[in-house]
């Protein structure tokens, strides 16, 4: 996902929207406790592409943005081009599909498996964009 203009630090992005689900997919966000939001059936891939653009945030341990709730702001400015990313552990308690992350960032964590992994200094980076469902 590439931002089409520059975006001011703070800014509200979007909302997710889906369907709610109890089971993470390799595409799912979770929103809660036990609590994911992942796509319905689209009708093809223009459809998908609409509806759930948001499956298309990539991960960055040095992110660009955070989720709160079902919403995405900018956690600094984006340049006009620039990938809209955020980092998966500060959704995700377990990844449905762990992954080795290759973001090259000082805070890269290596293998991204979701918040109940992270060691106890990679948690205190994060600490401040975690939700209640992860802490």
């Amino acid at each position: 996902l590439v931002a089409t203009r520059a975006i001011p630090r703070g800014a509200h992005l979007f909302d997710l929207q889906g369907r709610e689900t109890e089971e993470p997919t390799r595409y799912s966000v979770q929103i809660g406790a036990g609590l994911h939001l992942d796509t319905d059936d689209a009708r093809d891939e223009a459809d998908l592409l609409e509806r759930y653009f948001w499956r298309y945030l990539d991960h960055s341990c040095e992110p660009s943005s955070v989720i709160r709730d079902r919403a995405v702001y900018a956690l600094r400015d984006i340049a006009a081009g620039e990938g809209v990313t955020f980092d998966y552990n500060t959704t995700e308690l377990d990844m449905a599909e762990p992954f080795q992350c290759y973001c090259g960032t000082p805070a890269c964590v290596g293998t991204v498996r979701g918040a109940r992994h992270l060691t106890p200094a990679q948690r205190q980076r994060v600490a401040r964009w975690l939700p209640s469902y992860l802490k």
